[in-house]
């Protein structure tokens, strides 16, 4: 007896799949034609995930949209307050929920942890292997090539975190793509082709050659800030955080991560952790650079 689907019929989807001309790709100016795509979008029901390459951003984009329910997911939350928001945007873009336009901010943690289909991409020039994870988040199950994703891509004014030479080769690869409508193994053909031209890069893009748009990477890869950040919890937790460590319970979830210049240390919490002022903290936006007003907690 032969199963179904046969080891050939299992090999034919996957093909098929991948040949699918899943994403129509442009090339637009800057963020303030992003913030014109995105508001059209919304009003059209659409699902939108913007994603950027630092916290700041993600953050100022984010309090800019909050009036249309924007949720923002990036890593300088705490670790319960980040569960809980991926949870959120998860949810908000489940295929099978219509929800009518939602918009998501975030930043490279969406390459390694979100499971999600949008209907609209929009995102900054970042190095080809990250693009390409950004993209396996658009249009994902697509079955058909009659309504594929729109993926808008933009330089930001700065590189960082990513060094110039990490994100030039980006720019001829969206040059080539603007404008057109691209399966996977048109992606990856163009990535294997840029491999080739480049060796040295074949370590660190090999991986997203053979594995699919929405393969995980690993945590270690994801940059969204250029600020060296340390382990903290607020100030405002640190009662609660102390008297579990004195009953041998898990406090993990108060940790988060800040930029070292807003972490001060403590004698109770050891070299382990640092403290960071609460007042830079709203658990819908996650931690600031600066002290923020309203905030939620």
């Amino acid at each position: 007896m032969t199963p179904y689907p046969g080891p050939g019929r299992h090999f034919e989807d996957l093909e098929r799949s991948a040949g699918l001309q899943r994403y129509r790709i442009h090339a637009i100016p800057d963020e303030s034609a992003a913030r014109a795509i995105a508001q059209t979008a919304l009003a059209e029901g659409k699902r939108v995930l913007w994603v950027v390459n630092t916290v700041d951003r993600c953050q100022h984009l984010a309090r800019d949209f909050e009036q249309l329910g924007a949720l923002c997911y990036h890593s300088r939350f705490t670790l319960r307050d980040r569960k809980e928001r991926h949870t959120a945007v998860v949810a908000a873009f489940q295929s099978d929920k219509p929800t009518g336009g939602i918009i998501a901010l975030t930043t490279q943690v969406c390459e390694m942890s979100l499971d999600l289909d949008a209907d609209v991409l929009i995102t900054e020039l970042a190095p080809i292997p990250s693009l390409i994870q950004r993209m396996g988040r658009c249009n994902r199950h697509a079955l058909d090539e009659a309504n594929p994703g729109i993926v808008y891509c933009y330089a930001p004014e700065s590189p960082l975190p990513y060094n110039p030479a990490e994100v030039e080769p980006a720019r001829a690869f969206l040059t080539s793509l603007d404008g057109q409508a691209v399966s996977q193994l048109r992606l990856e053909d163009e990535l294997d082709a840029r491999t080739r031209q480049d060796p040295r890069r074949a370590d660190t893009w090999i991986q997203f050659v053979e594995g699919p748009p929405w393969a995980a990477g690993g945590e270690e890869d994801l940059r969204d800030s250029h600020d060296f950040t340390v382990d903290a919890v607020l100030d405002c937790d640190l009662e609660q955080v102390l008297g579990l460590r004195r009953r041998h319970l898990p406090y993990d979830g108060f940790v988060l991560p800040v930029p070292r210049r807003h972490a001060g240390s403590s004698q109770c919490l050891g070299r382990a952790l640092c403290v960071a002022p609460a007042d830079h903290y709203d658990a819908r936006f996650g931690f600031f650079q600066e002290p923020i007003h309203g905030r939620q907690t």
